[in-house]
C-alpha cells in the first residue's frame, strides 16, 4: 500500500522563519548550539543541499570556537549561520522525504517511496536518479498524497551499490532532492528510517528550545510511525 500523509500533517511548504538570534552571542552560546546541533542524526543516506549547509555551517562554527582571537563579530555570525542552516533544514525535512526507508537491498521486491509535501497538479513530470531521466509506469509510479513517487524494485536493482541521489521536479522550477543508498544482499545498511522526519522532529526541539534528550525524539518519532502505519 502507498503510504500517504494524513493532511492534518502536512505542513505549507513554504520554509519558516529562522529562529530570532540576539544582536550578540558569546561564545558559551555558540558551544550550546554546536552541541545541540551535533547531536542531530544528521545521516549519510538522506542528504540535501539543507543538511550539507548545516555540516558547512558547523565546520566554521569549530573553527571559530578553536580561535580565541577571533572577534564578537565572528562569534556572532558564526551563530547566525548555524542557526539559520538548522531553521532551513527543518523547513526541507517537513517538505520531503522517503517515508519507507533510504536504503535498497539487492534482491528485495520493495521499492523505494518519496513523498513531497506539494500538491500532484504542480508536479513538471521530472523524475531522475543521478541526473538521468526516469521513465513512468517502468522506473517509477507517481501518484496523489501529496506526491508520492516508488522507484520500483526493478529499476533499483539495476542500479551499482552505493550512494544515488534522486530528484522530483516541479512546474515553479524547485526539486525535492534526496539521497538513497543500493547495497548488496547480505551487507550491513542503515536501518533506513525516515531520516528527514527524524531530523525535523530534533530540529524543532532545538530551535524550541526545549531538547533534554535525544530518548524523547525517538519516542515522538516511534508514535509517528505508528500513526502513519494505522492511516495506511
Amino acid at each position: 500500500m502507498t503510504p500517504t500523509l494524513d493532511p492534518s500533517q502536512t505542513p505549507d511548504p513554504t520554509p519558516s522563519e529562522s529562529p530570532s538570534v540576539p544582536p550578540s552571542v558569546g561564545r558559551a552560546e555558540l558551544a550550546d548550539l554546536v552541541a545541540l546541533a551535533e547531536a542531530l542524526p544528521l545521516s549519510g543516506s538522506y542528504v540535501t543541499p539543507a543538511s550539507t549547509a548545516v555540516d558547512d555551517a558547523l565546520v566554521t562554527a569549530r573553527s571559530v570556537l578553536a580561535d580565541p582571537g577571533v572577534g564578537d563579530g565572528a562569534v556572532t555570525g558564526a551563530y547566525r549561520s548555524l542557526a539559520d542552516a538548522v531553521a532551513a533544514l527543518k523547513a526541507d525535512s517537513l517538505e520531503h522525504g522517503f517515508v519507507d526507508g533510504t536504503v535498497f537491498v539487492q534482491g528485495s521486491t520493495v521499492g523505494l517511496t518519496h513523498v513531497t509535501v506539494r500538491d500532484l497538479s504542480l508536479h513538471s513530470g521530472v523524475v531522475s536518479v543521478d541526473g538521468v531521466s526516469l521513465t513512468v509506469g517502468t522506473d517509477y509510479l507517481v501518484s496523489a498524497g501529496s506526491t508520492t513517487v516508488r522507484l520500483e524494485s526493478g529499476y533499483l536493482a539495476g542500479l551499482q551499490p552505493g550512494q544515488h541521489t534522486l530528484s522530483v521536479g516541479f512546474t515553479s522550477g524547485w526539486s525535492a532532492v534526496a539521497g538513497f543508498r543500493t547495497v548488496l544482499a547480505g551487507g550491513l545498511p542503515d536501518t533506513g528510517g525516515p531520516a528527514g522526519l527524524e531530523r525535523w522532529l530534533v530540529v524543532w526541539l532545538l530551535a524550541a528550545g526545549a531538547v533534554s534528550s535525544l530518548a524523547w525524539s525517538r519516542r515522538l518519532l516511534t508514535g509517528y510511525h505508528r500513526s502513519q502505519a494505522h492511516a495506511a
